[in-house]
């Protein structure tokens, strides 16, 4: 597992440098299954092995009603099993005098055993992986649209291929590990399996993976292939799991309870968007117990009795933000008290606490010159607390603390701008954990 640095400690105006962009920490809309493929370029076939979760297949019940297959998607008249059959007929598929469907001619050769054949009731279109296997490896928990929609993808040619009735009828609901068609068309097969698996979120079990592997880096090491677009499906229930641990330690320096990992995990297997989520996580009493009970620590250096806490809650809660809060415990005659019970005394640990150095001798006679003009001392720390100088340690400490790298300076002035306008800091603490680049780090926990 890897170490992960629980985010409090930099909430609090942390000081240390780090990092990202407003586009980057924005959530990103999954690609819609209608989306043509379009290509990234050309990977290693064995680096979208690695990009798959590993998780022990599903036990459920598989039912192929489950699944809707053969459907008209762009009410043309042919069906989904028109459509490849139609896409693979070498020089076209024929119906001289009649409709373009339903097929009924053609010359076809089925890849995996190399028959050529012009009778159609020799030929079966295979889903590269079985929807019994697709239910075991994540469908289970997909919609009845998600599933119409595997079962008759047109927009990855790998998905759907015609073959021959004894090849399909060979293959069955097997995996690799325990079918593979003849050994000229072995690599391609292993190529096509794991692209798919990758399009669909779908998960692989030990002895899948062991097998495929084995072949990725023995006879088929070096090939490679096109990256296909992401279907609009949950991630599987394996890194679903693993993104809400990592995001509870991160943010409370623990395991997920089981209520609370079986609740979160049910709402993203079911749609509900990423941010969503991180923002449900951000804004709860525990979280903000954390941001409290730190406060407390950095600006009175003590933990918080329960009265306080109960306050600083309910402060919250109406709408207060962290700054907002933190004001307050800066203000209060305890903080005051620390400086040494003098206005200077106060500039220069407020300086200290806030912004993490010293103030100069022309600061601290500007700011006392201040109080002693009317302005209040909450005033005064709001506007420390809202400072570019400020800010700036505070962003930046988000991102190394979730993302652990530095801050681009775009990406810092969108930040700071953002709360000086009025957005809160869980608003971007969610963005960040919602966030692909993060989501991604996740698959090391």
């Amino acid at each position: 597992m890897r170490r992960r640095i629980g985010v409090i400690t930099f909430l609090i105006g942390g000081l240390v440098a780090a990092a990202a962009t407003p586009a980057q920490a924005a959530e990103q809309t999954p690609e819609p299954v209608s989306a043509t493929t379009s290509a990234e370029g050309y990977v290693y076939a064995r680096d979208v092995l690695e990009a798959l979760w590993i998780e022990p297949e599903n036990t459920s019940t598989y039912s192929r009603s489950s699944f809707n297959f053969w459907i008209d998607a762009n009410h043309d008249g042919c069906d989904t099993r028109d459509e490849v059959l139609i896409a693979e007929a070498l020089g076209g598929s024929t119906n001289p005098r009649g409709p373009r469907c339903p097929v009924r001619s053609g010359i076809w050769v089925s890849p995996y055993d190399s028959v050529h054949t012009t009778v159609l009731s020799d030929l079966d279109i295979d889903h590269m992986v079985p929807p019994a296997e697709a239910w075991d490896s994540g469908a289970w928990a997909w919609s009845a649209a998600q599933r119409e929609a595997f079962a008759n993808d047109l927009d990855w040619p790998a998905s759907l291929i015609a073959v021959t009735t004894t090849m399909t009828a060979a293959k069955g609901e097997k995996d690799p590990a325990q079918w593979m068609p003849p050994a000229y068309y072995t690599c391609q097969y292993v190529i096509d399996w794991v692209t798919v698996k990758y399009r669909w979120n779908l998960s692989i079990d030990e002895a899948e993976y062991s097998a495929l592997a084995a072949l990725l880096d023995g006879k088929c090491a070096g090939v490679t292939t096109q990256v296909p677009a992401k279907a609009n499906v949950p991630e599987p229930p394996v890194a679903i799991r693993a993104y809400i641990t990592a995001v509870y330690y991160d943010l409370f320096g623990r395991r997920p309870d089981p209520t609370g990992l079986a609740t979160w995990t049910a709402k993203l297997q079911t749609g509900t968007p990423y941010g969503e989520v991180a923002n449900g996580i951000t804004y709860s009493d525990e979280f903000r117990t954390g941001l409290i009970q730190s406060s407390y620590r950095r600006y009175l250096g003590r933990g918080a009795d329960s009265s306080g806490l109960a306050f600083w809650l309910d402060k919250m809660r109406d709408g207060w933000h962290i700054e907002q809060m933190q004001s307050g415990f800066i203000a209060s005659d305890e903080f005051y008290a620390r400086g040494g019970g003098t206005d200077a005394g106060w500039v220069r640990l407020l300086y200290r606490t806030v912004l993490g150095r010293s103030a100069g001798s022309s600061e601290v006679a500007y700011w006392v010159g201040e109080i002693n003009g009317g302005r209040t001392r909450q005033s005064v720390a709001l506007g420390f607390l809202y400072s570019t100088e400020h800010l700036t340690d505070v962003v930046d400490g988000y991102y190394v603390s979730l993302l652990y790298r530095h801050i681009d300076p775009t990406g810092r002035t969108f930040w700071v701008t953002q709360i000086q306008q009025g957005a809160r800091d869980e608003q971007i603490i969610a963005g960040i954990v919602s966030s692909d680049e993060y989501r991604a780090s996740t698959r090391a926990v």
